[in-house]
């Protein structure tokens, strides 16, 4: 099935199965997978910091540069913020860290400061190097929510109570994706302006609700949404015609209908992730079989004429593509954490890992 897109057209809730038991493979020594060729044609580069126990959270400052949080041995305040020079500069830059947030320009930090208190961190371009401390605003009416963008909690607006909704990248506002109670009517997705005020609906109609994963990006200069949460038979319907429809809204409500190609990954039980790159898709599926083998998880490459290539088996974590759509930053566990037959805890730390895609 060869990727192609249709505009304005019309569209169409994730069973996660993780199982406890995951024995990975390749587990001896983790650089035998990279240099064995388990990772399929271009280039693989491991963060060079081995020390570094990773954590939740892996941005994209730019092409060159990412921000993750992780542990070091070093110190002893938690989670930090580093800074990765690709390929090779890993920096510290801060500690305490309970959760980080890029708004595509600044980056900002939930931490604890020498008062022990939980403030907000501005760690401002162009070097992400230093940490100010910004005061916190409160919402003054609930319900609230977390601004993933401002790292701040924030009243929801009023026009988006009771609904499926979405805040957007670059200050553009937010999706609307219908009620949270379905009607059984079809959903007209629309655009809510920033100050919660105004709405501008869309030409993408789906027929049923989604939970949307929604992404920027930046080479196409729109928000890639697809459903998170298949069914069964929205698995099945993938299968069997060959595609499952996903979209690119620009924040001016024009709407892009992308058929991504079906692959092995449909038969996936866990979260499927559709990641658009420059030309193509990565598609990450999440989940492994009952008997504690992969399976179908792992990382797929699909290229523009519709044929996929496997990239790696086993558990893809975090996986973010850079703004030029040309490189995959993601975190690679071998196995879970289990107990052996004895009852001692084996463990497999993340490994944190750049693969070059375009030629």
């Amino acid at each position: 099935m060869v990727l192609t897109s249709r505009k304005n057209l019309d569209g169409q809730s994730c069973w996660r199965f993780f199982s406890v038991f995951f024995i990975g493979i390749f587990v001896s020594v983790f650089q035998q997978t990279v240099s064995a060729g388990e990772f399929k044609g271009n280039e693989v580069i491991p963060m060079p910091m081995a020390d570094i126990k990773l954590g939740d959270q892996i941005e994209w400052l730019d092409n060159d540069r990412i921000v993750f949080t992780g542990y070091s041995r070093e110190h002893h305040e938690g989670t930090s913020v580093f800074r990765w020079n690709i390929p090779s500069q890993v920096e510290r830059i801060l500690g305490g860290v309970r959760r980080i947030c890029f708004d595509g320009e600044n980056l900002y930090a939930l931490a604890k400061a020498d008062t022990n208190e939980l403030k907000r961190f501005l760690i401002a371009p162009p070097n992400f190097s230093t940490a100010s401390v910004l005061e916190k605003s409160s919402a003054n009416s609930k319900p609230v929510f977390f601004d993933n963008l401002l790292c701040m909690e924030r009243s929801t607006p009023k026009i988006l109570l009771g609904r499926v909704w979405k805040s957007l990248d670059r200050k553009h506002g937010y999706f609307d994706f219908g009620q949270l109670q379905p009607t059984g009517e079809p959903i007209r997705v629309a655009l809510v302006s920033e100050d919660g005020i105004s709405r501008r609906d869309t030409n993408l109609i789906l027929v049923n609700p989604i939970l949307p994963n929604v992404v920027y990006v930046p080479h196409k200069g729109a928000y890639f949404v697809h459903n998170l949460n298949l069914t069964q038979k929205e698995r099945q319907q993938w299968s069997d015609r060959g595609y499952l429809d996903a979209w690119f809204i620009k924040h001016d409500g024009e709407v892009e209908t992308i058929k991504v190609p079906a692959g092995d990954w449909v038969s996936n039980e866990g979260t499927i992730l559709i990641l658009p790159l420059q030309k193509g898709f990565i598609i990450v599926a999440q989940g492994f079989e009952r008997n504690g083998e992969p399976g179908s998880a792992g990382a797929y490459l699909v290229h523009v004429d519709g044929h996929n290539e496997r990239l790696l088996s086993g558990f893809v974590v975090n996986p973010r593509v850079s703004p030029n759509g040309c490189r995959l930053a993601f975190a690679f566990q071998p196995r879970f954490d289990r107990e052996n037959r004895e009852g001692e805890m084996i463990t497999s730390s993340r490994k944190l890992l750049i693969k070059n895609i375009c030629n």
